[in-house]
């Protein structure tokens, strides 16, 4: 078969930020788009979103763990097929994830 469609991406992340010297809190989270690929002679449209969960607290008061939810969903449509392909992935502010 012949490659309609591309696209790749990473999550990225800053973990263990701290307030007042506790916790371990996350920043700057999301998805870097690396590449996006088409066939336009094939008439191949993308889209491309990303989503993210309000932040929650996987530790305690005194020592919170902050997490949060992505997610990146592409979409590719043209005259043969449509597709859709995504990844979601939940990360933690002591730097573990899991790709749900």
């Amino acid at each position: 078969g012949m490659k309609l469609t591309e696209f790749e991406w990473e999550y990225k992340c800053n973990y263990a930020g701290q307030y007042q010297g506790k916790g371990k809190f996350l920043t700057m989270c999301g998805a870097a788009v690396k590449k996006i690929w088409y066939q336009s002679v094939f008439g191949e449209v993308i889209d491309a979103s990303f989503h993210a969960s309000k932040p929650f607290n996987y530790g305690n008061v005194s020592e919170p763990v902050g997490g949060i939810d992505l997610q990146v969903e592409m979409s590719s449509h043209g005259h043969f097929e449509s597709t859709t392909v995504g990844c979601q992935i939940t990360m933690k502010g002591d730097a573990t994830f899991t790709v749900i």
